[in-house]
């Protein structure tokens, strides 16, 4: 029994030192994780115009795997000259953080790179430039026709001609020829790189726009042609319903000249109920001078019915009306009105 007893106790001895070297083991794979993870950084270097809105680019792999290094913090100092900014990045799931480069000075930049936790990951410091040139611009100014006095706008669009960027804070130089005199705007573009001036104190005929951009030191030289041409009435209006936009030719009499006044201050809503199976009908909130008639409709005329109330036909029907003009293109109208109601929305084009 003793002898039995005492194989128990040195086995038992035995055991006991073999869970202690194994709980050294697990804490020593612990404290391994807290090495520090080696990354390799790759910066690209860019040459860009301003304003491209093009970044500079920094990838970051694992040394040992050579996989992408997701959400490490980097930091980098950017040099314009001697003096330098400091920002700040972070790598997202493809290991690609990205700095917005296109705004710094014109000139040449040189950007170091490591990363910005050291308790964390190693890295060696790496070196890449950025070289920024003045930026060629291009200038959209589409020709438009307005009716005299609408309050319409003519547009003016500048972006970068590398990147089709478009250019924020850019002075434009504007004339509008009335024969031989001009009136001058000066106007900054918008985040769209938009600038724009209302028709509506322009005289009826054709008036020639130039528009120029001077030279900076940022910005080469840019200029454009256009032309607005000012009309007495409206030949064609806009007609919008279920998100699909119209064309109208309109009929010339005293309820279309009336319709175009209204329209000049802005677009007109109608909300138009389905009547008969052949047409959408609804309320104006106003009156036009109606010189009714006693007609036949087919699908694509809109007419007005009782001075105030505005019917789309989709069918024929015959009634007393006065025309005002019709649908230019009818061959799907009726998908488009659909079997309810609709809002149908009236604008000058």
């Amino acid at each position: 029994m003793i002898v039995v007893i005492a194989c128990f106790l040195a086995v038992s001895a035995v055991n006991a030192e073999e869970i202690a070297n194994s709980t050294n083991t697990v804490h020593d794979v612990g404290e391994s994780s807290n090495e520090l993870q080696s990354i390799t950084l790759n910066p690209e270097k860019l040459s860009t115009t301003y304003g491209s809105g093009k970044y500079f680019k920094v990838k970051a792999t694992d040394s040992k795997t050579k996989k992408p290094a997701g959400n490490v913090r980097i930091l980098l100092k950017v040099y314009t000259g001697k003096k330098f900014k400091k920002v700040s990045l972070t790598t997202d799931s493809k290991g690609v953080a990205k700095y917005s480069a296109s705004k710094l000075s014109i000139g040449k930049h040189k950007i170091i790179v490591k990363a910005a936790d050291t308790k964390k990951y190693s890295s060696n410091a790496e070196t890449s430039t950025v070289k920024i040139s003045k930026a060629k611009l291009k200038i959209s100014a589409p020709k438009i026709t307005s009716i005299y006095k609408q309050n319409k706008k003519f547009k003016v669009t500048v972006k970068n001609r590398e990147s089709n960027n478009a250019m924020k804070g850019i002075k434009v130089l504007m004339k509008v020829f009335t024969k031989n005199k001009y009136k001058k705007y000066s106007l900054k573009t918008n985040k769209k790189g938009v600038v724009s001036i209302s028709t509506k104190n322009l005289k009826k005929g054709s008036h020639k726009v130039t528009v120029n951009v001077k030279s900076t030191s940022k910005i080469i030289k840019a200029s454009a042609k256009s032309t607005i041409k000012t009309v007495d009435n409206a030949k064609h209006i806009k007609l919008k319903v279920n998100g699909k936009t119209l064309d109208v030719k309109l009929e010339n009499n005293k309820a279309t000249k009336a319709l175009i006044e209204k329209l000049k201050k802005g677009s007109i809503k109608i909300n138009a109920r389905e009547y008969g199976g052949f047409e959408k009908v609804g309320e104006l909130g106003f009156s036009l001078p109606a010189s009714d008639k006693y007609i036949k409709t087919f699908p694509g005329e809109l007419v007005l019915y009782d001075g105030d109330e505005i019917s789309l036909f989709y069918d024929s029907n015959s009634w007393e009306y006065t025309k005002l003009g019709k649908v230019q293109n009818v061959k799907d109208l009726k998908k488009i009105l659909g079997t309810g109601d609709v809002t149908i929305t009236l604008s000058l084009k």
